[in-house]
């Protein structure tokens, strides 16, 4: 009788812990598909030129820009990948924004973002046309409320 109560205590225990590690997992892949969604809406709000939605998705940090969006004429999201190595969050945290801001890990993710984007004007653009490959730091931004694109950059590791 002893042996089936504790059987039975070990498989209820077991149970919890594999729904606790399961919503872990929801979590965490719900978080990632509305980070994505933040990176997305931006390149809509780039196409369409519209400044004050694109605020919206950015950290406060941009709140003054323009984001110099009269010269693109056209620009196309190919790919986005989470990036899980560490190395990546490492450096946001010793040598970028991290340093600043004291975002907790769970509210930042990053993924390497490969668009395509044509200028109308390619003289008076730092790069040319064509197709990049940046990393986008994503935080929640006082560490609640939704994700918001904080920095962009170009080295990553995969």
């Amino acid at each position: 009788m002893i042996k089936s109560r504790t059987m039975f205590m070990f498989f209820i225990i077991l149970l919890f812990l594999s729904l606790f590690f399961s919503f872990d997992k929801i979590n965490k892949l719900i978080a990632q598909n509305q980070a994505k969604n933040t990176i997305e809406s931006a390149f809509y709000f780039k196409n369409n030129k519209d400044v004050e939605s694109l605020k919206n998705v950015y950290s406060d940090r941009y709140s003054y820009s323009f984001f110099k969006l009269e010269n693109i004429n056209k620009i196309d999201l190919i790919e986005i990948k989470l990036l899980k190595n560490e190395k990546n969050y490492n450096i946001y945290y010793n040598y970028g924004r991290g340093r600043i801001n004291n975002v907790d890990r769970k509210n930042l993710i990053i993924f390497k973002v490969k668009y395509n984007i044509e200028y109308k004007d390619q003289k008076i653009e730092p790069v040319d046309s064509g197709i990049y490959e940046v990393a986008y730091f994503l935080i929640k931004e006082n560490n609640t409320g939704n994700w918001k694109i904080d920095d962009v950059g170009q080295d990553y590791y995969e």
